[in-house]
This record gives C-alpha cells, sequence and structure tokens, in this order.
C-alpha cells in the first residue's frame, strides 16, 4: 500500500492521502505525482490533502517540501485555486506551521479538523470558478 496516495479521478477535485510515516523516496514519488497532475490539467483545480493518518515528517522532509513548494510557486499559483490541510492531530499541526515558516503557501488554502469540512470549502471554490453552486 503506498503511504501518500494522489487520487485525481474526480477531477477538478484532487484528493492527497498521507497514511503513517513516509519515507523521503516517498516523498519524492509524491511531489512526481502533484507535478503530472498538474502538467495535465486542463484546467485550475483544488487539493484536500488529508493528514489524519500521517505522522510526524522529519525536519528533513519539511525541507524538502518547501524546497518544492518555493520551486513550483509560481505554477501553483496559476493551477491551484484552493488547497485544504485535514489535520486533527495537534503535533501535525505544529508541522505543517513550520512548513509554512520556511516557504509560505500563495494560494488559498485552510487548515481543518475533518474530511467533511475541507470539502465543503473546496467545494465552495469550484462552484465559485465554474459557476455552479447555489449562488450561480
Amino acid at each position: 500500500m503506498l503511504l501518500i496516495e494522489v487520487d485525481d479521478s474526480a477531477f477538478p477535485f484532487v484528493v492527497v492521502r498521507f497514511i503513517g510515516d513516509n519515507t523521503d523516496q516517498e516523498l519524492e514519488e509524491y511531489f512526481a505525482r502533484l507535478d503530472e497532475v498538474r502538467a495535465a490539467a486542463p484546467h485550475r483545480y483544488v487539493v484536500m490533502l488529508d493528514a489524519t493518518h500521517a505522522k510526524l515528517p522529519t525536519g528533513r522532509q519539511l525541507r524538502m517540501h518547501a524546497n518544492w513548494l518555493r520551486k513550483r510557486m509560481n505554477k501553483i499559483r496559476r493551477s491551484s485555486l484552493a488547497s485544504a490541510y485535514v489535520v486533527p492531530s495537534p503535533a501535525v499541526r505544529v508541522a505543517l506551521k513550520a512548513l509554512f515558516t520556511l516557504q509560505a503557501m500563495e494560494t488559498p488554502y485552510v487548515v481543518v479538523d475533518t474530511v467533511a469540512d475541507a470539502r465543503a470549502v473546496l467545494q465552495a471554490y469550484l462552484d465559485r470558478e465554474l459557476g455552479t453552486g447555489p449562488t450561480a
């Protein structure tokens, strides 16, 4: 089983799931998969990053992630409408704050406790973008 799953089967709603401890190699594979999704995207999309079952990343992994974000931030701004991070663990929230201290996130994002909250927030972004929501 992959410990970082990237599911774009419901595009433009992309779901990433972090499960357990991730190796540096798994993190690199995750970055490559996100690059593939972005390159193939016909239009902007939203990303839910579910860390409900994640373990704490290492300091090295936080730096890897910050460097990956820094190198791609222009592309991320053009392709991503918003991100929602599902992070019920206080310790993992601290790690996420550390990541964003190393590299600020320059697109809209929220940090929530549940997948349902993340879906609701991201659906609102999609509805506005696509003109499909209740206010459309």
